[in-house]
């Protein structure tokens, strides 16, 4: 079960014009954590995008984002990288924003690599 800050930043990217257009999956991950003999939630959310980048075939490009009972905080992992972003759970609209822009700099870093390529032929 979702609990209800993935769900609403789910909901933000899968209604945003910027990338309506990709497709995708979303895996949510829950477990129990404990911390010096007490109990806590663990959720995350697993997301993969599928970014046409007029290459012959699509890329990938994922991300984990992590948040827990004991904390306010919510984690945006990119994988593959070493890039992690910690934001507050009040912060929603910046979280979307963020991976949003991930996923285009990374369409746009991946057509311009093409057109060099192409150049350069």
């Amino acid at each position: 079960m979702m609990n209800y800050y993935m769900i609403k930043i789910l909901n933000e990217l899968v209604s945003d014009e910027r990338i309506n257009s990709l497709s995708g999956v979303a895996k949510d991950n829950n477990r129990k954590v404990y911390i010096e003999g007490n109990e806590y939630q663990e959720y995350s959310l697993d997301l993969i995008f599928l970014v046409d980048t007029d290459d012959l075939f699509k890329k990938t490009i994922a991300f984990t984002i992590t948040t827990n009972s004991f904390s306010s905080k919510i984690e945006v992992i990119k994988h593959c990288t070493t890039i992690s972003q910690i934001f507050s759970r009040k912060q929603i609209k910046d979280v979307t924003n963020y991976i949003i822009d991930k996923i285009l700099e990374f369409k746009n870093n991946n057509q311009n690599n093409q057109y060099l390529n192409l150049l350069n032929a």
